[in-house]
């Protein structure tokens, strides 16, 4: 077995740091008296189409979901979600990727996304919920910060509680650093609501609402379609972007059991900081270890980790990602056409998943019920079936799916 070596994150330090930013908060005046907020107006599954709303739901989940057997918040999203922009709605999407505060011109609620993480996904991810905010007609303004280290993004946090915002959505990867600015936007009444990325289970219960797939269930069923395609060499390669990162830490095991469960046996384990240089780098240092895995599994899109089989000739390892880009349909598609016979199973990617914790945060001002916690389908499907979803006209670093149209998928990756 090897590991990949990289620098310490600054987060692995938390143990340290986390005390003296919780004494930092109690000797500041970062809260505020809970506000008066205005009346909103609920959020409704029709504004949108019911054709249009079930094409938006099939082409997010890569699969066709009935639309009434959604989470009403999801259905709700997914409505919004269906509705084309205005060129004036257009206008204010672009202003917005341009800006860290804009004004949508309408609404009352102020919605604000806390970014902790920097990459194409997370770019998609932000235009995602920008889009959604813009579309929806209860939201006036829209704030954006980023911070790629913890005590940058506990700062930025304490920030939108000072100024009020109505909600915060997050995908925190920082864990439990992050429970003592939870209860500040808790007690000043500030709706925050979780995306993507599981929190610790002490920590479920300080937002407002959370939106998740279920990890364990998609890599429980993707050990079985793996051992199910066949491969010479029961053995697999397992990658993700941190140590320690919250979605590592419930799929992995899930992931681990199902091998087991099938015969199979993890020969090597790397992290690629969900970098394409990581991934590269993870990629040669599979190479130079002499492993031959019959199967690689990564929580990003792994075509950088494959690559090096396809440029030799060589039919790569079974693959599994619950994030799969642009790219790697098309290394998919050489693949098939040089006759490698490439197999390869993938979910939705969950990047537009921002969407539904919009949805929900405005849902929950309106005084509409939402589940603490909901559960956004992620089914496991084979990348030959998805092969249709390949789109020149965008870039190859895009997610897929989106719900952006091609343009917006460019701007929002030229304003990264």
């Amino acid at each position: 077995m090897i590991t990949a070596r990289l620098r310490r994150p600054r987060w692995l330090y938390l143990a340290a740091l986390v005390p003296l930013l919780v004494f930092g908060a109690g000797c500041s005046s970062t809260t505020s008296a809970v506000v008066e907020r205005g009346v909103v107006e609920p959020v409704s599954a029709d504004v949108a189409d019911p054709a249009a709303l079930q094409a938006t739901i099939d082409k997010a989940f890569l699969q066709n979901i009935p639309a009434d057997s959604l989470n009403p918040v999801i259905r709700n999203t997914m409505a919004v979600a269906s509705v084309p922009f205005t060129p004036e709605l257009d206008a204010v999407y672009a202003d917005c990727l341009d800006n860290n505060t804009c004004e949508t011109g309408r609404g009352s609620m102020t919605v604000a996304f806390a970014n902790d993480n920097v990459n194409p996904w997370r770019s998609i991810f932000r235009a995602e919920i920008t889009a959604q905010a813009i579309a929806s007609p209860q939201v006036s303004r829209f704030i954006y910060n980023t911070s790629t280290d913890v005590a940058g993004f506990l700062a930025n946090f304490r920030s939108l509680v000072v100024q009020q915002v109505d909600v915060i959505v997050i995908n925190s990867i920082y864990g439990g650093a992050i429970g003592p600015v939870l209860e500040q936007a808790k007690n000043a009444g500030i709706l925050v609501v979780e995306a993507q990325t599981p929190l610790p289970a002490d920590l479920a219960a300080t937002v407002s609402a959370q939106v998740v797939p279920d990890l364990c269930q998609t890599y429980a069923e993707a050990g079985d379609m793996i051992a199910a395609a066949g491969s010479s060499s029961e053995t697999y390669a397992l990658y993700t972007g941190i140590p320690g990162n919250g979605n590592a830490a419930v799929w992995q095991p899930c992931l681990d059991q199902s091998m087991a469960d099938n015969g199979w046996e993890k020969s090597v384990e790397g992290f690629t900081q969900w970098t394409p240089q990581g991934t590269s780098q993870a990629a040669n240092a599979l190479l130079a270890s002499g492993e031959n895995p019959g199967a690689v599994v990564y929580d990003y899109t792994p075509e950088d980790l494959v690559r090096p089989f396809i440029d030799r000739g060589a039919t790569p390892p079974v693959t599994m990602s619950d994030v799969v880009n642009q790219s790697w349909l098309t290394a998919f598609s050489e693949a098939r056409d040089a006759g490698l016979e490439p197999v390869g199973f993938v979910t939705n990617s969950q990047v537009w998943s921002g969407r539904i914790a919009v949805t929900a945060g405005i849902m929950l001002r309106a005084g509409q019920d939402v589940d603490q916690q909901m559960i956004s389908p992620n089914p496991v499907v084979p990348v030959g079936d998805i092969l249709d979803q390949m789109d020149s006209s965008i870039p190859a670093s895009t997610p897929v799916p989106s719900l952006l149209t091609p343009e917006q998928i460019r701007l929002a990756l030229s304003a990264s």
